[in-house]
């Protein structure tokens, strides 16, 4: 627990929520997808972050799958800035994706560092 990122930074009114299962094909990414729309429907801004690294698929369940050509992995390298990897669902204006990629060990011991979501000013963006 010792190399996790700060959290004191990130907003107060921000909130995260993770839904996570050992098993695959239990509904996680079908809660997440709803969750997130349900949620933007209310008028909260949501960024949903497919960490789904074997089957990425909320890009199809949002209707993103032809746009959302950059994920996590693209953004640990630097090949794209994390703005450029969030992509908005067509019918929620305010329901937003980055989605998830293949990732090596290498990738998950950069994640942490390479994916400013804990800082202040990238959490305001999603209130």
């Amino acid at each position: 627990m010792d190399n996790l990122p700060e959290t004191n930074n990130v907003s107060p009114t921000a909130e995260v929520r993770l839904i996570t299962s050992a098993k695959g094909g239990v509904g996680k990414s079908t809660v997440c997808a709803n969750l997130g729309a349900a949620l933007a429907e209310s008028g909260k801004r949501v960024l949903l972050i497919d960490c789904d690294i074997a089957n990425r698929c909320l890009d199809l369940m949002l209707g993103l799958e032809n746009e959302a050509i950059f994920g996590i992995r693209d953004v640990c390298h630097g090949a794209v800035s994390l703005s450029d990897a969030i992509y908005q669902a067509p019918t929620l204006p305010s329901l937003h994706l980055l989605a998830g990629s293949l990732l090596s060990d290498e990738d998950l011991a950069i994640l942490p560092e390479k994916l400013p979501l804990y800082n202040n000013n990238m959490a305001r963006k999603w209130l």
